[in-house]
């Protein structure tokens, strides 16, 4: 299916890990921080919701009802903001006649990342309100714009209905540790729509490198990241009795019938250097390829629909190597490889760690060429259309719109 890549390509949204861009030719909105009073209905610690980083949260809890308030000397045409976490609904209040009135409902996608478009207002309000105890609201920033265009580093997502290519990634960083440039890759492409969905995220501030990192490699279609239990565990049976295997199996068959990828990649059967959750996504990309087209199986979960292939990582039949190192239009002429670098760079919170893998050998978590889990190797599990020829396509021999 067709979709239109947002025209800005240079810039990548790297602004929040720490690589900025000139304006250039075009002038962006203006950031209205400076010329805006923020209050609230708790004001500890209320620096933080300006601070510039999104590695510290503010948050405000109130009896019955929660709010920020802005005060703008000029007028305020967008809000951006980052929420502590996925996000529940909230209400806008307006100023008129000295007295605040709900003027619409918002967060309803649930958007850890939400862009809110006004029609230019001096006085707002943010509001939560609970039916019974304390309304809280938790954000890592809070940024008004000006009228025009907004600038790179806000992150306008979007949701879509049906994707080419379903990625599935036991935790964030796994993504472009262990399948490299594929993101940026497949991003970069017109014709091939890529839904990225996470086992786990953990805690709320990998949401947020899971939302820079993603920018960063061009994807704009919102993710879907579960908050499950995060542990470390070696098998998947352990996986299944903390998670729930009728609940993830129903859960994923569910997710594909309705967004009917084409094609599925995901870990590796022995989980890499051995994580039990790497092993779990694989366990689930196997079931879900062989069950998820017979109508027999779990019919509550949606009208069968059956994805032409599923490749695992390093899965030894049908097996073929990418090319990370060709130079894409898209990305200014940087690689795959190069952009998962930075994309991975925003994983602050993961970059230079390391593990002992199930040989006693020590694995440090960066994106490279080669090395013990090589991130350019895929096996074709299964295909409706015949194995790969060429190779180095996940859409070989699957004609696309």
């Amino acid at each position: 299916m067709k979709r239109r890549i947002l025209a800005t390509v240079l810039t990548l949204g790297l602004l929040l890990c720490g690589i900025t861009f000139p304006a250039a030719a075009e002038e962006y909105a203006k950031n209205l921080q400076s010329v805006t009073v923020f209050d609230a209905s708790t004001t500890e610690d209320m620096r933080y919701l300006t601070n510039g980083t999104s590695r510290s949260a503010f948050t405000t809890e109130k009896k019955g009802e929660a709010f920020i308030e802005l005060h703008s000397q000029e007028t305020i045409h967008a809000l951006y903001i980052q929420w502590f976490g996925p996000q529940e609904p909230w209400t806008l209040q307006t100023l008129e006649n000295d007295q605040w009135v709900d003027a619409g409902e918002y967060g309803l996608d649930g958007f850890a990342q939400e862009v809110v478009h006004l029609d230019g207002l001096t006085d707002l309000r943010i509001v939560r309100r609970a039916e019974k105890g304390k309304a809280s609201l938790s954000m890592l920033e809070l940024t008004p714009y000006g009228q025009g265009t907004l600038p790179p580093e806000v992150h306008e997502w979007k949701t879509i209905d049906r994707c080419d290519l379903m990625i599935l990634s036991a935790h964030p960083d796994d993504e472009y540790i262990f399948l490299g440039g594929m993101i940026p890759t497949y991003a970069a492409r017109e014709d091939v729509d890529v839904q990225v969905v996470y086992l786990t995220y953990s805690r709320p501030l990998r949401m947020e490198e899971l939302l820079n990192g993603l920018w960063t490699a061009g994807i704009r279609n919102y993710p879907i990241a579960e908050n499950r239990k995060d542990f470390r565990a070696s098998t998947v049976r352990r996986f299944y009795e903390v998670w729930g295997q009728e609940e993830l199996e129903s859960y994923f068959i569910r997710l594909v019938r309705q967004y009917q990828p084409q094609v599925i990649v995901t870990h590796d059967i022995n989980g890499e250097y051995g994580h039990g959750a790497h092993k779990t996504a694989a366990e689930l990309g196997m079931y879900i390829y062989d069950n998820v087209g017979n109508p027999d199986v779990r019919p509550d979960c949606g009208p069968a629909w059956q994805p032409a292939k599923l490749y695992l990582h390093l899965w030894e039949e049908n097996q073929q190597s990418f090319d990370w190192n060709i130079p894409l239009d898209y990305f200014g002429g940087r690689t795959s490889l190069e952009v998962a670098k930075e994309a991975f760079d925003c994983h602050e919170s993961q970059v230079g760690d390391s593990i002992k893998d199930t040989k006693g050998r020590v694995f440090r978590f960066v994106v490279r060429n080669g090395g013990l889990y090589d991130n350019a190797i895929f096996g074709l599990y299964g295909s409706t259309v015949g194995e790969d020829v060429i190779g180095g396509d996940l859409f070989e021999n699957i004609p696309l719109d």
